[in-house]
């Protein structure tokens, strides 16, 4: 390999091949740790999301939320056919669809 020298036209000191194999050592050791740290970074935020996600989809189905409209007057023992045109056999029959996980409000 020839060695570089400094010349007039270069702004680049002269570098001799084990100053430019240790750089390029330490380039790839700084590419390696960036990556390792990206990698972590990624694993945190999957493992976050995934508790988070486990967490909320099982509230979703766990706590009713009773202010829907055709819930509360379902809840209440209102009539649904004016507001909503079912009857309550009807609405029974289509929350006896949901699977029983679903559906805890209900008696098994």
């Amino acid at each position: 390999m020839q060695q570089h020298t400094a010349c007039h036209f270069c702004r680049w000191p002269a570098i001799t091949p084990e100053e430019e194999a240790a750089q390029l050592r330490r380039q790839i050791d700084d590419r390696r740790a960036r990556m390792r740290r990206r990698t972590l970074r990624r694993r945190a935020i999957l493992s976050c999301l995934s508790e988070s996600h486990d967490q909320s989809s099982s509230q979703l189905y766990t706590q009713l939320n009773t202010t829907v409209p055709i819930l509360a007057v379902f809840f209440s023992g209102g009539d649904l056919k004016p507001g909503f045109r079912l009857s309550r056999e009807s609405f029974n029959r289509l929350l006896a669809l949901l699977p029983p996980a679903k559906r805890p409000w209900m008696e098994p």
